[in-house]
C-alpha cells in the first residue's frame, strides 16, 4: 500500500482524470452516455471540551471534508446497460488533549450496472472498494482496504419470481507501530451465495456463506435455509407455517446447529393459535450446550368488548455439567366497554404461573453471541452480563468484516463482575459505531424457583382526562437448595392520571403517578407529578415550557428530584429553523446530599439554496462532589452541485 502522504495527490488525480472521462462530450455518440448526476461538498467539525471534579481539562476535536462526485450513464438502450458511478475522497484529522493529531485519508469508490432491466432474465451488478490509512496515538499507523463485488439474477415469474445474488467481501488492515511492536494484521475473505423466491403464499431461503481468515482461525462455513407458506380460505382464516435450519461449522472455537418451526392458525379473524418449536446445539472445546424449547399461545377475540389469551412457554437446555428448565403458562382476559358521554372503560386480569430448575456441577459456562453495543460519545459500555470472561470477549464491526483487536481497538476493565469496554481514540471503532460482542459468562448454581402472580389493569378515558390503576402480586420460593432471600416477590400498586387538552393558545399535558411496592427486599413508594404548556402548531414560535417533580422512599432512604425544562424554536420558513432547550435537574437522598445538573442545547439549520449549514452547542454543568462542565460543538457545511 502506497505512502499516507501521497494519498490525496492520487485522489486528486484520479478525481481528475474520471471528471474529464466521464462528462458527456459530442463526439461520444447517442450509443454512448454518461452525465454527472449532481455532487456533494462537505466540510464538518466537532470539538469536545469537558473539566472534572479534579480541575483536570480534556479536550477532543474532529475535523472532516469529504467530496462525492456521483456519474451514471447508459450503452445504447437504458433497457439494454444502465450504470452508476460514484467517487467519494475523504479527509479527517482527530485530536485529544493536544496529542499527536489522528490522521484519515480515505478514497471510496462504487460502481453498480443494471443489464436487460425489460426482459424476463435481468441481471445487476455491483462494486465497491475504500482504500486509505489513519495515523493514530504515538506515531501509529492503520492501512485498510476493502473490496465487495456482487451479483444478481432475477427470473420474473409472475407466479414465483426468484433471485441468485453472489457477493464477495474483502477486508485487510495492518496496524503498524512506531514502536517495536509487531505489525497486527487481519485479511478475511467472505463468499455468500443466496437463493431465494417469495410469492403471495410461499418464500424460501437459501444462503450459503462461507469466511476464510487469512491470519487468524476464525473461518467457517454456514447454511441458512427458512421457508414460510401461507394457506388462505374462506373470510380471515388462514394457517401459516414456517420453517428455520441453521448449521455452522469450521477452525472457530464453536459449532452452532439451529433448527427451528412455527405453525399459526387464524380462524374467521376470532381465534389464532401458534404454535413455535427450536432446537439449538452449540459444541466448543470447553463448552457443550443442546437447548430445546417451544411455545403455544391462543388468542380469542371475539365480541368487541371481550378478548381472551393463553400463552404458554417452556424449554430445557442440556451443558456439559448440569441442566436447567422453564415453564410458564400466563392467562389473560381483557374488556373493551362504550359508556355514556364518549367515555370507554378497558381492563385486563390476569394470572400466571413459572417454574424454573437449575442443577449444575460448580459454576457453568454461559455462551452469549453478537451482543450489541452502539459506541457511545463516552467512548466506553459495559456487557449485559456480569462475571465475563475477560479472555473470551471479541468485538466485529455490524457487517462482520472486521474483527478489532484487543490491547489496540478496545480494552478491559473490571469493577466487581461488571466488565467494561473502553475504546481509545486511535482505535478503529468510531463513536456511534455499532459493534457485536461476544463472550461467556459464569451461571452460579442457584436455587429451583416457583412463581404464582396474578392482576389486574382498569382504565377509564372521557374527554381528553384517564384514569388507571393496576394490581401486581407475585410470589416466589425456592424448590431446592438454599433460599438467599434473591426471589422476586412483590406485591405492586399503580394509580395514574392524565389530561389532554387542547386549548386557543396551545395545549395542556399533565400527568399523576404513584407507585407502591411492598413485601419485597426493597420495598418503595413514589409519586410524580408533570406539567407542560405548548403552544399552537403551525405557528413560526414554538414553546414548550414543562416541569415535574418526584419523591421516593426505599429503604427508609428518600429521594427527591425536581425537573424543569423549557424550549424555543422559531422556524421562519423552510430554510431557517432554531431551536433552543434548557433543562436542570435537582435531586437529593438527604440534606446533606445534593446534586444539581443544567443543560443548554442550541441547534441552527439553514439553507441557501444547494448549502446546507447545521450547527450545534451543548453545554452542560454538574454541581455535585463530583462537579464538572461540558462544552460540546458540531458545524457542518454541505454544498450540493
Amino acid at each position: 500500500m502506497s505512502s499516507p502522504r501521497r494519498f490525496p495527490v492520487r485522489v486528486a488525480c484520479q478525481a481528475a482524470v474520471l471528471s474529464v472521462l466521464c462528462w458527456p462530450t459530442a463526439a461520444a455518440g447517442q450509443w454512448f452516455q454518461m452525465s454527472r448526476s449532481g455532487g456533494e461538498l462537505g466540510v464538518e467539525a466537532r470539538r469536545e471540551r469537558s473539566l472534572g471534579a479534579n480541575g483536570a481539562p480534556s479536550a477532543i476535536s474532529l475535523f472532516t471534508e469529504w467530496v462525492a462526485l456521483p456519474f451514471q450513464g447508459t450503452l445504447g438502450s437504458p433497457r439494454l446497460f444502465a450504470y452508476a458511478l460514484n467517487l467519494r475522497p475523504t479527509w479527517a484529522q482527530q485530536r485529544a488533549n493536544q496529542a499527536a493529531a489522528a490522521m484519515l485519508n480515505g478514497l471510496g469508490a462504487s460502481a453498480s450496472a443494471n443489464l436487460l432491466a425489460a426482459s424476463p432474465l435481468p441481471i445487476s451488478l455491483r462494486g465497491e472498494r475504500s482504500t486509505g490509512s489513519v495515523r493514530g496515538e504515538f506515531g501509529s499507523e492503520t492501512r485498510y482496504r476493502l473490496l465487495s463485488t456482487g451479483a444478481t439474477v432475477r427470473l420474473q415469474n409472475r407466479a414465483f419470481p426468484v433471485f441468485l445474488d453472489y457477493s464477495t467481501r474483502e477486508s485487510l488492515s495492518d496496524w503498524v507501530s512506531a514502536f517495536s511492536a509487531p505489525t497486527v494484521r487481519r485479511d478475511e475473505h467472505w463468499r455468500t451465495l443466496r437463493l431465494s423466491g417469495q410469492s403471495t403464499k410461499l418464500m424460501a431461503n437459501l444462503e450459503r456463506t462461507r469466511l476464510v481468515d487469512g491470519v487468524g482461525a476464525l473461518s467457517y462455513d454456514a447454511t441458512i435455509a427458512r421457508a414460510s407458506h401461507v394457506l388462505r380460505w374462506g373470510k380471515g382464516s388462514a394457517l401459516e407455517s414456517s420453517a428455520d435450519w441453521q448449521w455452522r461449522s469450521g477452525h472457530e472455537p464453536q459449532r452452532r446447529r439451529l433448527l427451528a418451526g412455527s405453525l399459526r392458525l387464524r380462524h374467521a379473524e376470532t381465534v389464532t393459535s401458534a404454535l413455535a418449536l427450536q432446537q439449538q446445539i452449540v459444541r466448543a472445546p470447553t463448552f457443550s450446550a443442546n437447548t430445546r424449547g417451544g411455545s403455544y399461545a391462543l388468542t380469542f377475540d371475539g365480541p368487541r368488548w371481550l378478548g381472551a389469551s393463553v400463552d404458554v412457554a417452556g424449554s430445557t437446555s442440556m451443558y456439559h455439567n448440569g441442566h436447567s428448565s422453564l415453564l410458564q403458562a400466563t392467562p389473560t382476559l381483557r374488556l373493551n366497554v362504550a359508556l355514556p358521554f364518549g367515555a370507554r372503560l378497558t381492563g385486563a386480569v390476569f394470572a400466571g404461573a413459572l417454574r424454573r430448575g437449575q442443577d449444575f456441577f460448580g459454576d457453568s459456562w454461559i455462551v452469549v453471541s453478537d451482543e450489541r453495543h452502539a459506541t457511545p460519545q463516552a467512548r466506553e459500555f459495559s456487557l449485559d452480563f456480569e462475571r465475563a470472561d475477560s479472555a473470551s470477549i471479541a468485538l466485529v464491526n455490524e457487517e462482520r468484516s472486521l474483527t478489532y483487536v484487543s490491547g489496540f481497538d478496545f480494552r478491559v476493565t473490571r469493577l466487581g463482575d461488571v466488565v467494561r469496554i473502553s475504546i481509545p481514540l486511535s482505535s478503529r471503532i468510531r463513536v456511534g459505531e455499532v459493534v457485536l460482542a461476544s463472550y461467556r459468562y459464569v451461571l452460579p448454581p442457584a436455587p429451583g424457583i416457583r412463581t404464582r402472580s396474578a392482576g389486574a389493569d382498569a382504565s377509564l378515558a372521557v374527554g381528553g382526562v384517564s384514569l388507571q390503576h393496576s394490581v401486581r402480586r407475585r410470589r416466589s420460593e425456592a424448590t431446592g437448595g438454599a433460599d438467599d432471600d434473591a426471589l422476586d416477590s412483590a406485591d405492586e400498586y399503580t394509580t395514574a392520571a392524565a389530561v389532554r387538552r387542547g386549548l386557543r393558545f396551545g395545549s395542556i399535558q399533565g400527568d399523576l403517578m404513584h407507585r407502591v411496592r411492598q413485601h419485597s427486599r426493597n420495598d418503595f413508594s413514589s409519586t410524580e407529578v408533570r406539567a407542560a404548556v405548548a403552544s399552537p402548531t403551525g405557528y413560526a414560535i414554538q414553546g414548550v415550557l414543562g416541569a415535574s417533580g418526584t419523591r421516593s422512599r426505599m429503604n427508609e432512604r428518600d429521594t427527591r428530584m425536581v425537573t424543569t425544562m423549557a424550549s424555543v424554536g422559531w422556524i421562519l420558513s423552510s430554510t431557517f429553523q432554531l431551536q433552543a432547550t434548557a433543562e436542570t435537574w435537582l435531586w437529593s437522598t438527604d440534606e446533606r446530599a445534593r446534586e444539581r445538573l443544567r443543560n443548554l442545547h442550541l441547534e441552527v439549520v439553514w439553507s441557501l439554496g444547494a448549502l446546507e449549514t447545521d450547527w450545534r452547542f451543548s453545554s452542560q454543568q454538574r454541581h455535585a462532589a463530583t462537579a464538572g462542565t461540558q462544552h460540546q460543538f458540531f458545524g457542518r457545511v454541505r454544498r450540493r452541485f
